[in-house]
């Protein structure tokens, strides 16, 4: 029982935090687990129970979860870019549908034994997206930025094949929130092979990103030849 009570105070101390993105983190004091004890056990000896499982445990105590990194990576969103359609509070919204995902893939053992929580993470945020897209868009310089700092960060692009193949079994486990989404066409990708002498014989598949920019660019272009 104090191992218990004493696994439950360290759970809530290390991840305490609010549902809300951004909120803040819960106060916590050890005197209310003292009272969940019914007395049975006082602060000294939950304190000492806390660090004898703290070193058995070799202070491994807060690893990176799932939820965790998206949140992380949500933290990349461009800032100032609120728009109509895009508004400043989108980030929670898109944290709210990625950690509904994260969660469901729990239940499926074969996420943890063959994908990083890093790719999870991301594979949800672009699940989130997509079956957000007719109620939150997300201008595309916005995207673009966006998964760039993810890029810089992870070195995960939208491309790659574990996030591809996450992002297919994450859709798979709750399919009717994708039934309204026309052919995923803002996050698919085409493959480029590079000369191999530049990138020394290796593959290397262009995401959307840069297609994106460049066709942001050539309307750009488009409209001031009209103005002209």
């Amino acid at each position: 029982q104090l191992i218990a009570v004493t696994s439950l105070y360290m759970a809530i101390k290390v991840h305490g935090e609010t549902d809300i993105l951004e909120g803040p983190r819960r106060k916590l004091k050890i005197n209310a687990f003292v009272e969940l004890s019914r007395g049975l056990f006082q602060v000294e000896t939950l304190e000492s129970m806390e660090r004898e499982i703290l070193s058995c445990l070799n202070w491994q105590v807060n690893p990176p979860t799932t939820v965790r990194i998206v949140a992380t990576l949500l933290r990349l969103l461009p800032k100032g870019s609120a728009s109509e359609s895009f508004p400043s509070n989108a980030a929670n919204t898109i944290f709210e549908m990625s950690k509904y995902l994260t969660e469901l893939s729990v239940c499926v053992s074969t996420f943890s034994f063959r994908f990083q929580p890093s790719t999870i993470a991301f594979a949800s945020i672009i699940c989130a997206l997509d079956a957000l897209r007719s109620s939150l868009v997300m201008p595309p310089d916005v995207k673009i930025h966006f998964f760039r700092h993810i890029a810089a960060i992870t070195a995960l692009t939208p491309c790659n094949p574990d996030v591809q193949e996450a992002r297919s079994m994450l859709m798979e486990l709750c399919p009717s929130m994708f039934e309204q989404m026309d052919n995923l066409s803002s996050f698919m990708y085409v493959d480029r092979v590079h000369d191999a002498s530049n990138e020394g014989g290796k593959t290397s598949p262009v995401c959307v990103v840069d297609q994106m920019q460049d066709e942001m660019a050539t309307r750009k272009r488009g409209r001031s030849a009209s103005d002209d």
